[in-house]
C-alpha cells in the first residue's frame, strides 16, 4: 500500500531482515560502526542528552562499551542513556560478573518485563 502513497514522496523503512526483491525497493545493508565512529556517537549522544559520565570517560572506558555493544548504534545509545542513572564502574562490574550485558541492561532500564532475553 505504500506504493500508492510513494509518488512523489519516498519512504525509508528499516528492518533487521532483508526485504523481498521488488522493482521499487532499494535494499541497503549497513555494517556496525567501528570504534572511532562509536566513540564519536557516544560523546555526541551524551552531550545532547546531558549524560556527564561519558564526557568524563576515558577512551579505554569507551572501548569497553564498544566491545559490549558491537558497534550497534541503537545499543550504544541505550548504554549512554543508562549511564545517566548507573555509574560506569557499576555497569562494567555487571558485565564482568555473572550477569550478561543484556541482563544488566534490562534490569537497570525497566525492560525486564518486555525483554525476551531475560525472562
Amino acid at each position: 500500500h505504500l506504493q500508492d502513497l510513494a509518488n512523489p514522496s519516498k519512504f525509508i523503512l528499516t528492518t533487521r531482515t532483508r526485504a523481498a526483491k521488488q522493482a521499487a525497493v532499494l535494499d541497503v545493508s549497513l555494517d556496525e560502526l567501528g570504534f572511532t565512529d562509536s566513540a564519536l556517537l557516544m560523546r555526541h549522544h551524551a552531550a545532547e542528552s546531558g549524560v556527564d559520565a561519558v564526557a568524563e570517560a576515558t577512551d579505554e572506558d569507551l572501548k569497553q562499551i564498544y566491545l559490549q555493544t558491537g558497534g550497534n548504534p541503537f545499543a550504544i545509545k541505550i548504554v549512554v542513556n543508562l549511564l545517566d542513572v548507573l555509574p560506569l564502574n557499576r555497569l562494567f562490574f555487571s558485565w564482568a560478573s555473572r550477569y550478561s550485558f543484556t541482563r544488566a541492561l534490562c534490569s537497570h532500564s525497566g525492560f525486564s518485563t518486555v525483554c525476551g532475553f531475560c525472562s
